[in-house]
């Protein structure tokens, strides 16, 4: 996070606990029709950790809330 997108995270990562409260996980894919922009924010965290341009700061907020960090299921990884 840097201090001019702080409050946009944090906004973005309390719909997502929300999203979790309500589907029990945090796979919310990038088509997800209630809040895409949700899905697109998960999206990009995704892209940034495995692109290695996450912040450790923001993969711990996110680890603390059981975020997936991998959305393939069992059968596309085979």
């Amino acid at each position: 996070m840097n201090t001019k997108n702080d409050a946009k995270w944090m906004e973005m990562y309390q719909r997502l606990v929300a999203y979790k409260k309500e589907h029990k996980d945090t796979r919310v894919h990038k088509g997800y029709n209630k809040d895409p922009k949700l899905g697109s924010w998960v999206s990009s965290q995704r892209t940034l950790y495995r692109d290695k341009k996450i912040t450790e700061e923001c993969k711990h907020v996110l680890n603390s809330v059981g975020f997936g960090w991998d959305v393939r299921t069992p059968w596309e990884e085979m």
